[in-house]
């Protein structure tokens, strides 16, 4: 980013007057100040987005974490549960086989759920413009 502060930095700029120049002196001046205005507007652009950029990264590796440390807090309050509950009908191993059984039970319910609801034909507005297009020129 070194090289990018001294992009903002003043350049060596004459201070023309304006008054003892031509038409086309100012035209040329005032092209060359647009042109320099944009270049460096895209400049800080650029400097602003990776910025930003990598601030979204560190929040997107933070809420990440968050969720795998309270999905591995869940797993183990269910297996806590599930032994509990084995231990209160007399055989500890009775309590995981019932949990793990309701939960696949649940996990195939929301596949079929979830697999019923799949697009079933990618595109169907583009893929319809493409093959009338494609009739129409074999016509």
């Amino acid at each position: 980013m070194a090289s990018d502060v001294h992009f903002f930095r003043g350049v060596d700029h004459q201070e023309a007057n304006p008054e003892s120049m031509s038409n086309a002196e100012l035209l040329r001046e005032l092209t060359a100040d647009a042109s320099l205005l944009v270049k460096r507007q895209v400049a800080l652009l650029k400097i602003e987005a990776k910025q930003q950029l990598d601030r979204e990264k560190h929040v997107a590796e933070a809420l990440g974490t968050a969720g795998l440390l309270g999905y591995a807090g869940v797993l183990l309050l269910l297996v806590a549960a599930a032994v509990a509950v084995g231990q209160a009908l007399g055989h500890l191993w009775l309590g995981p086989l019932m949990f793990g059984g309701a939960i696949l039970i649940a996990a195939a319910i929301t596949f079929v759920v979830g697999w019923a609801k799949r697009v079933k034909r990618p595109l169907p507005r583009t893929r319809d413009r493409v093959e009338s297009r494609s009739r129409d020129d074999h016509r």
